[in-house]
């Protein structure tokens, strides 16, 4: 025999869950706009679907809401008092949602980028953005690892990839490859002179090569053109990307990167390209911009991505080399 305290306790156990969201929504939608096809259309369902969720949602609470007969459909005098309570929630739910979509819009959306990318190349960007767009404004964060986006730290990430990186993302994500550039051998104007002995990839081996944060990509850039790099590479570890640009521009070795890293100094001559006959003009890696599957196509991310995707591509294609 099942003593009252045990009856107590399960009843209050079933007061504090709630029925599936889905089932509730369907049930406040038929009523409010009178029909299940018109609900269906509203949710984005088949018909079928709501009907079966209305009929789930009696069967969880175990009391009927609606009346079926051959003139249609007509709420219970249980199903009438639900309906205006959980139609007010639910109003209340669209509402507060409302609320903070409003007050989400009125923020700087987060962007996190490599801090080479961000300082010689995206900095720029932003600016055109921001000016075609004033009420979407950026805030941009320069950083050596992509923020946690399952965490909202961003709104999204801009970093460089390699191999299946490139085009996998993780679950909950979703990425797009901006660009993908070959990676261009540069130095300063009197350093180029000096180098003119410089024909092959194999004779890099013997010219002072500058690394930044490590010699990965020297190293991987060597094996991509047939050579096989000796361990440990040399060359001079500067420790940071930005280091080993200034380096180049101080006439102390080669560096390498990307167009958008060495971009403003091509064109103002502080740099110039090495001519490396043979060398691969292949993209190796290229950059990702990752947010939120469930924000990828809110307007500003859609924009912003659309925006820089257009800028990026404008630089792909073979590097024109100038010494």
């Amino acid at each position: 025999m099942v003593g009252k305290t045990e009856v107590h306790g399960a009843r209050a156990d079933r007061e504090r869950q709630l029925p599936p969201f889905a089932a509730l929504r369907a049930f406040e939608a038929l009523i409010r706009l009178g029909g299940v096809r018109k609900a269906a259309q509203a949710l984005g369902v088949h018909h079928s679907v709501v009907s079966r969720q209305v009929s789930q949602l009696e069967a969880w609470l175990g009391a009927p809401l609606l009346k079926r007969s051959a003139k249609g459909l007509a709420l219970t005098e249980e199903g009438s008092r639900f309906h205006a309570r959980i139609s007010a929630a639910i109003g209340e739910i669209a509402q507060a949602t409302h609320d903070v979509l409003d007050g989400e819009a009125q923020r700087p959306l987060r962007l996190w980028c490599s801090q080479a990318l961000s300082i010689e190349w995206l900095a720029k960007q932003i600016v055109e953005f921001e000016r075609r767009h004033p009420d979407m404004p950026i805030e941009l964060r320069p950083s050596d690892v992509p923020a946690n986006l399952h965490h909202f730290e961003a709104d999204a990430n801009i970093f460089k990839h390699f191999g299946d990186d490139l085009h996998e993302t993780e679950r909950g994500l979703k990425g797009h490859v901006l660009a993908q550039l070959p990676l261009l051998v540069v130095a300063s104007p009197d350093l180029a002179a000096e180098l003119s002995w410089v024909r092959s990839v194999a004779d890099l081996l013997n010219a002072p090569l500058l690394h930044g944060a490590h010699t990965g990509d020297w190293r991987m850039w060597l094996i991509a053109n047939g050579v096989d790099p000796p361990d440990p590479l040399p060359g001079e570890l500067c420790w940071h990307p930005h280091m080993a640009l200034e380096s180049a521009r101080l006439g102390r070795g080669l560096a390498l990167g990307s167009r958008f890293f060495f971009q403003r100094d091509l064109e103002h001559g502080a740099l110039v390209e090495l001519s490396v006959e043979g060398a691969t003009t292949r993209a190796i890696g290229g950059y990702k911009f990752v947010a939120r599957d469930d924000r990828w196509s809110t307007p500003r991310i859609a924009t912003l991505r659309e925006f820089l995707g257009e800028r990026m591509k404008s630089m792909e294609g073979p590097p024109t080399a100038v010494a």
